[in-house]
């Protein structure tokens, strides 16, 4: 999850291709949340197909492996609706979830990646990932210049915005990230008996504010400009760093899922 107007996407387009999702293999699937991710994941592919009737998902391979890619947008409820759509209709494979979030740990810091043992609600049912999925992926990570973490992510539904609700999730699940999809994803998947995966990318780390920008968003996570423009204007200076750390972050994304992928990080 990154709430941005660069990042955000609309969900009444979320719907994804059937063609796609019944014509690959039965392999690797990947879920993000918005453009912004979207565009990072596929931009790193090595071959990459979008799908005819949408833009929301298409396949792609990197490396020896490859995988198909559906876009869920912000929010429990949207990826909870896009994964039960996509496990309907393939019910197997690997299941990797891969995003910005936010630090919730003083030692995890800007662009750095965190590969999440699981997830916690906050109604305090946790979700652990798959063991050895997450394994191999750490072994991956190991020996590259990409600086990682391993541990717990924790879900909300709504934008962690403050330092001191950063502390207060710290605190309440020892977490080190925040997303807002994770948890629904793996909730689904739990049920589909898939395994399972989730990988982060730092985009705020837990010392800084970001602009409050919940208000910015219509209870389906649909972005209200005006409103948007408001909550960036009111904090000048983490809208700043805010938005000059985006294009960096997602970067930074896309290097990640080649490694965890197992290929060379594009220079």
């Amino acid at each position: 999850m990154m709430p941005a107007l660069y990042f955000a996407g609309r969900p009444e387009t979320s719907v994804v291709s059937k063609s796609v999702t019944e014509s690959v293999a039965r392999s690797l699937t990947v879920f993000v949340a918005t453009d912004g991710e979207f565009r990072a994941v596929a931009d790193a592919a090595d071959r990459w197909q979008p799908a005819g009737d949408s833009r929301k998902s298409g396949t792609g391979q990197v490396g020896q492996t490859p995988f198909s890619l559906f876009q869920t947008d912000m929010g429990p409820a949207n990826a909870e609706r896009c994964a039960r759509w996509v496990f309907e209709r393939n019910p197997s494979g690997d299941v990797l979830v891969i995003g910005i979030s936010g630090a919730l740990s003083p030692r995890v810091q800007f662009g750095e990646t965190v590969l999440c043992s699981g997830i916690a609600g906050e109604a305090g049912d946790r979700i652990d990932c798959d063991p050895d999925f997450t394994t191999r992926l750490t072994e991956r990570f190991a020996g590259r210049k990409t600086t990682f973490h391993t541990g717990l992510g924790v879900t909300t539904n709504r934008v962690i915005c403050s330092t001191a609700e950063k502390g207060r999730l710290h605190d309440t699940y020892g977490a080190l990230t925040v997303d807002m999809e994770s948890h629904a994803i793996l909730k689904v998947a739990r049920e589909a008996g898939l395994r399972t995966a989730v990988l982060r990318v730092v985009s705020d780390d837990a010392r800084h504010d970001l602009p409050e920008m919940n208000a910015a968003f219509d209870a389906d996570f649909n972005v209200r400009y005006l409103k948007m423009i408001a909550a960036l204007v009111a904090s000048p200076f983490d809208s700043a760093r805010f938005l000059k750390n985006l294009r960096p972050a997602g970067r930074a994304l896309g290097q990640s899922f080649r490694v965890a992928l197992g290929a060379e990080p594009v220079q």
